[in-house]
C-alpha cells in the first residue's frame, strides 16, 4: 500500500464559514494510490511536476466507475419465475430505473468515444485494470494513456465537468504548422 497526501473537499465546510482558518474548504487526507488505476496516474507526475491526468479527469473517471457499478454487480440477475409471490406480493422486476440510466449513460460514452477508446476507459476506470496489465510494451503504455486523457476528456465535456485544459497540441505548434504552408 502507498499514501500519499492529497487535499480534498472538506465535509464540515458551509458557504458561511468561507474564509475561516478553522473551517477550510479543502482538508489534508491520505490517499491510497494502488487503489485504482486512475488513482495512481492522479499521483503519479510527469517530468514538469504535472499530474498525469487532472482533477476533471479523475471526476469524469469516478463517474463512468459509478455507471458502471451501477449497471453491472449483483443487482442485474435474471428473473426466477418459479419462486411464487409471498404475501401477495409481485415478483420484482431484476433491472432497476437506475441501472437502465447507467447503461444509456454508458452507451452516449461509447458513441461520443468508439469502441477501442471506450473499451480502454471501461477496463481502466470501470474494471480499474492498470495500463501495466494491458500492454507489454511502454510505448503501447504511453499511446494508451494519451488515448485515455484525451476519452476522459471528451466525456468531461459531455457531462459538462469543467476541464482545465485543451488536449490538443500547443497553439505555437499550430501557428508553425501553418506558417509553413
Amino acid at each position: 500500500m502507498v499514501l500519499t497526501v492529497t487535499l480534498v473537499e472538506n465535509p464540515a465546510w458551509r458557504p458561511d464559514l468561507d474564509g475561516e482558518r478553522a473551517f477550510p474548504r479543502k482538508v489534508p487526507a491520505l490517499v491510497n494510490v494502488r487503489e485504482s488505476a486512475i488513482a495512481t496516474l492522479a499521483a503519479r507526475k510527469d517530468r514538469h511536476g504535472r499530474p498525469l491526468i487532472d482533477a476533471a479527469q479523475v471526476a469524469a473517471a469516478d463517474r463512468v466507475r459509478r455507471l458502471w457499478e451501477a449497471l453491472g454487480g449483483a443487482g442485474a440477475r435474471a428473473i426466477d419465475y418459479t419462486r411464487e409471490p409471498v404475501d401477495g406480493g409481485h415478483i420484482a422486476d431484476p433491472i432497476k430505473v437506475g441501472q437502465l440510466m447507467a447503461g444509456k449513460q454508458l452507451e452516449q460514452a461509447h458513441r461520443r468515444l468508439g469502441s477501442l477508446n471506450y473499451r480502454l476507459v471501461c477496463r481502466v476506470c470501470g474494471e480499474g485494470m492498470a495500463l501495466r496489465d494491458l500492454y507489454a510494451s511502454k510505448r503501447q503504455r504511453l499511446v494508451a494513456a494519451d488515448n485515455l486523457r484525451s476519452s476522459l476528456d471528451l466525456l468531461c465535456l459531455m457531462w459538462g465537468i469543467s476541464v482545465a485544459g485543451p488536449t490538443m497540441p500547443s497553439r505555437r505548434y499550430w501557428r508553425n504548422q501553418h506558417a509553413a504552408r
